[in-house]
């Protein structure tokens, strides 16, 4: 957010942090390749990936559910920065999807534009 407020002009730390934004915690498997966190044994006998909780960590269903109260408590137009999974739970939200929301690949880097229903990624 800070680069992003330095390029257009503006002071560098005019902007609020807010955990709810925070990229999944993926607890013990934190530092494994994605390939080695998606073929960990434990995952892959998931019967439910949506609510799959990493050990000490959390499920895609309980970070869509803090994006959601994130998203809540906005009370006007925003410019938000943050990772990729939280921002696919952003679009899941503004598109009313659930469970399809979590299979939306955003890459490392990019623009999601999310207005009334729609959602763009540049």
């Amino acid at each position: 957010m800070e680069l992003l407020l330095e390029e257009i002009g503006l002071p560098q730390n005019q902007y609020r942090s807010d955990r709810r934004l925070m990229e999944g915690d993926l607890g013990d498997h934190t530092g494994l390749s994605g390939p080695a966190m998606l073929g960990h044994p434990d995952y892959m006998n998931s019967v439910d990936p949506w609510n799959y909780t990493r050990p000490n960590g959390e499920s895609v269903a309980m970070v869509h559910e803090r994006v959601g109260q994130f998203l809540a408590s906005l009370v006007s137009d925003s410019v938000i920065v943050t990772h990729a999974l939280p921002a696919s739970m952003i679009r899941a939200h503004a598109l009313g999807l659930l469970r399809e929301g979590a299979n939306f690949e955003l890459g490392n880097t990019g623009i999601l534009r999310v207005t009334q229903g729609t959602a763009t990624l540049f």
